[in-house]
């Protein structure tokens, strides 16, 4: 790997856990040169995001719609089921990267964070099918700020300070709105279906629907209501199974931080940033992606 493709900004001083790869801040055992040659299968599915943009419950929600195995979903940890594919950690359970996931039964359930064009060429070329989901940056900066406090590797002391960096595109998975945009424009490809968050918290049986349907998976209506319940943010909230109980076992997390799994509310940002901050984060919506027109109120 080349050195100016992976490293630390000096400036960052709490940055420790983080390196930045052809522009795109990720953990320090990330994997991304492994990436482009990943041999892809026509039955992968990826859930592709920015980090705390409603991953975990399109995750649940994929893995729902594919197998109708509530019971194994209920005894298998989300990260056991659907494996993160950017983080390799020989300490941790279920953090394999990539090497855990080239023996893996079809189909593979995969999540990253990466970048569109950090994926494999494969996929990109149409073998798997990629799932994104996205979310107004507001609510993605508080969710973030509160995660990495809890899993102990802050970025920044304050959400204010947190979110002048989110804007300088300085934070895990940034740029935000590079992420976001290089999505949006193969929005159109066969092979990928991009949903937002705030619509599926609105009308969470359209979203298992439009799922199902790019899935072909054919469900019944009883189907469908069973996952929306299952997915009900109370209900991952007490599961130990999506809320990063089991992962809690061997990592050391600051539980005064918060938690894995918060609100879940569209709008819960309005009650702590700044209205000066708000500009700033409305001002690199305009500036990155006016031309996408996409409307988050």
């Amino acid at each position: 790997m080349m050195a100016e493709e992976n490293k630390r900004d000096p400036a960052l001083g709490l940055n420790k856990s983080f390196i930045q790869f052809k522009g795109v801040w990720m953990w320090d055992n990330s994997q991304p040169e492994q990436f482009a040659s990943f041999k892809g299968r026509p039955s992968d599915v990826w859930v592709c995001s920015f980090p705390r943009s409603g991953t975990t419950l399109v995750q649940e929600i994929v893995y729902l719609v594919e197998t109708l195995d509530f019971d194994g979903a209920l005894a298998k940890p989300l990260d056991e089921r659907f494996p993160f594919a950017d983080v390799y950690n020989e300490d941790l359970p279920f953090y394999k990267g990539l090497t855990g996931l080239k023996e893996a039964k079809s189909p593979r359930l995969i999540k990253t964070h990466f970048h569109y064009f950090l994926l494999p060429k494969d996929l990109k070329r149409g073998c798997g099918k990629i799932i994104n989901v996205y979310r107004n940056p507001k609510a993605v900066v508080v969710s973030l700020f509160k995660l990495l406090k809890y899993l102990r590797t802050p970025m920044a002391d304050t959400l204010e300070e947190f979110i002048e960096m989110f804007v300088n595109d300085k934070v895990y998975g940034s740029p935000w709105a590079a992420h976001v945009r290089e999505f949006q424009e193969h929005k159109n490809d066969e092979n990928v279906l991009i949903l937002k968050y705030e619509d599926i918290i609105k009308d969470k049986v359209l979203a298992v629907r439009k799922i199902a349907s790019f899935l072909n998976r054919d469900l019944s209506a009883d189907d469908i209501a069973k996952i929306v319940e299952y997915v009900d943010i109370e209900n991952m909230r007490k599961n130990g199974m999506v809320n990063f109980a089991v992962q809690e076992e061997v990592w050391s997390t600051d539980k005064s931080a918060g938690a894995f799994i918060n609100s879940g509310k569209a709008e819960s940002w309005r009650d702590v940033i700044a209205p000066y901050l708000q500009l700033k984060i409305d001002n690199m919506i305009e500036k990155s992606l006016d031309a996408l027109n996409i409307n988050f109120d």
